[in-house]
């Protein structure tokens, strides 16, 4: 029953549909290719990478049970499935990491006994989809404990929605030419009170090979109450470095960590009185740091959902030197026509009460990627994401919003190019769900891809967009923006419930990746346990 189920689906996939009902007109700039559909592999994590332009990898966990499965593109199938059963008890995923062209599946794991963690890494061979044996990176040597979501500048801090924060003991950087990764946790505190407690952070540094170079446990100079932790990155020489925000001298450090584990605080010439969520970092390839984030001139009270509402006037962005010299900042202001932009008239004007005291801005942008380009210039993306207790339908409920995406970029000498602000308005009640955005960078032209309702499918850029729920359908929408003018176009790549005569289930933008310049893979579910891969080329 199974198989001949399985032969049902594979006809339906590869035909060439025409429905006799009206359908959305789609893009005629994306060529949507389908192959053959494959069992469904159910895992709680699941992370893609592009290896190359015909060959790409998935690696799906469900704690101690990874699947492997690698995908030949030119084909859209898969090529094969190994599941691997062999990881120490209470692992759980960390981080698919693609460095200097090898790949390491980084794993941590609980010592319920010692109450401790170790971190492995498992390299994969792209050539087969199969897992290499585990090489222990390192252990705690005490408890570590989820990174905490801050809201952090102006000695204000605010806690913040854990329910658009996903908690993680450990992160991973590498350096700007891949020849250097960076572990960092941070220890369970020895004291619940903040004005006590000196953090304790771990910092290990591999080469691209996952060899440890140096390793240390670092008491942080400031406790807790006294600084803010705002970026981490490590450099090309192995060092690694933190950005600080002192609280009472509105002050900001960059703090380096080398093989013998003592922090080394620079002062940084830069302006402590705006509020900063959180800050970005990256090396550029001189060696010197780069770092961003979306400032506000304060905070505001949501009364209606008894909420702090980051009210964003712009990007703050600084480039330093490893000695802390600043070599560089700007602040890429956001202009009054610019907030307006699919505001409703009550926003407007408010905004315009807002600007008369200089506070105008857009509220609950989260920075969501900051990078360098080829050419030195840089680009930032990000989103409106916040949470609130509202009607919804006929009950009061947690409602997650994904609104606007705001793209910004700036040349290599710091001129800015260009804003752009995509708009779109989800809401659902399911977490994240199918909602938010997805980045594509592409050559000439960057992509923004998200879900959207059916009824904004021709809508032009000066109309509100309607309200698009989770989980009731959409349109896979992608707004092109040129790299060099800045110039938008909204494209309908695909409708979900008639791709090719099948329909798909599942569907989420965060299960998109690159595997080329101009060419993007999503794996969706088909429904009868079997999933499948959809290629979209830009022509």
């Amino acid at each position: 029953m199974e198989k001949r189920l399985y032969f049902i689906l594979l006809a339906l996939f590869l035909f060439n549909y025409s429905a006799t009902e009206a359908q959305v007109k789609l893009s005629d700039d994306f060529t949507i290719s389908t192959g053959r559909p494959y069992k469904v592999v159910d895992a709680k994590f699941k992370e893609y990478l592009g290896i190359s332009a015909t060959r790409a990898l998935s690696v799906k966990s469900r704690g101690e049970e990874v699947i492997v499965q690698l995908f030949d593109v030119e084909k859209v199938s898969e090529i094969s499935m190994k599941e691997y059963t062999d990881f120490p008890k209470y692992s759980k995923m960390v981080k698919l990491l693609k460095v200097d062209g090898r790949v390491y599946y980084i794993f941590e794991a609980y010592n319920k006994k010692e109450k401790t963690f170790s971190v492995y890494s498992r390299e994969i061979d792209v050539t087969n989809g199969t897992f290499n044996s585990a090489e222990k990176l390192f252990t705690t040597k005490m408890p570590a404990v989820n990174t905490k979501s801050v809201f952090a500048g102006g000695g204000m801090i605010l806690g913040g929605a854990p329910s658009l924060y996903v908690p993680k003991k450990f992160e991973v950087f590498t350096s700007f030419d891949e020849s250097k990764v960076l572990i960092r946790y941070r220890n369970k505190p020895l004291s619940k009170k903040d004005a006590e407690n000196y953090d304790r952070l771990g910092f290990y540094v591999f080469d691209s090979s996952m060899k440890k170079l140096w390793g240390s446990d670092v008491k942080m100079p400031y406790t807790e109450k006294e600084m803010n932790n705002l970026a981490y990155t490590v450099t090309k020489n192995g060092e690694a470095c933190m950005l600080a925000y002192l609280n009472n001298s509105k002050e900001f450090e960059l703090i380096k960590i080398s093989s013998d584990g003592k922090p080394v605080q620079l002062k940084l010439d830069i302006n402590g009185e705006l509020v900063f969520q959180e800050f970005y970092v990256n090396e550029d390839k001189d060696g010197n740091l780069n770092f961003a984030g979306y400032y506000a001139n304060g905070l505001d009270y949501k009364f209606w959902s008894s909420s702090m509402s980051f009210n964003t006037n712009g990007i703050y962005q600084f480039t330093t030197d490893l000695n802390g010299k600043v070599l560089a900042a700007n602040d890429y202001e956001f202009s009054k026509e610019f907030i307006d932009l699919y505001a409703s008239e009550r926003q407007k004007k408010k905004n315009a009460k807002r600007e008369a005291g200089g506070k105008a801005g857009i509220p609950d942008v989260k920075l969501l990627s900051f990078a360098i380009n080829s050419d030195g210039g840089a680009t930032f993306v990000g989103e409106q994401r916040w949470v609130a207790k509202e009607q919804y339908g006929m009950s009061q409920e947690t409602v997650f919003h994904f609104a606007h995406a705001i793209v910004t970029r700036v040349a290599s000498d710091g001129t800015l190019l260009w804003h752009a602000k995509i708009p779109k308005d989800q809401a659902g009640i399911r977490g994240k769900g199918g909602m938010g955005i997805k980045y594509m960078p592409s050559e000439s032209s960057d992509y923004i891809l998200f879900l959207d309702n059916n009824k904004n499918a021709d809508i032009d850029f000066d109309t509100p967009p309607a309200k698009h729920k989770d989980g009731m359908g959409g349109i896979l929408t992608a707004v092109k923006i040129n790299n060099t003018s800045g110039k938008t176009e909204r494209h309908t790549v695909l409708d979900p419930k008639n791709v090719r005569g099948v329909e798909l289930f599942q569907f989420k933008p965060y299960r998109i990746f690159n595997v080329a310049s101009n060419s993007f893979v999503l794996e969706a579910y088909l429904k009868g346990k079997h999933d499948g891969i959809i290629k979209l080329e830009i022509k």
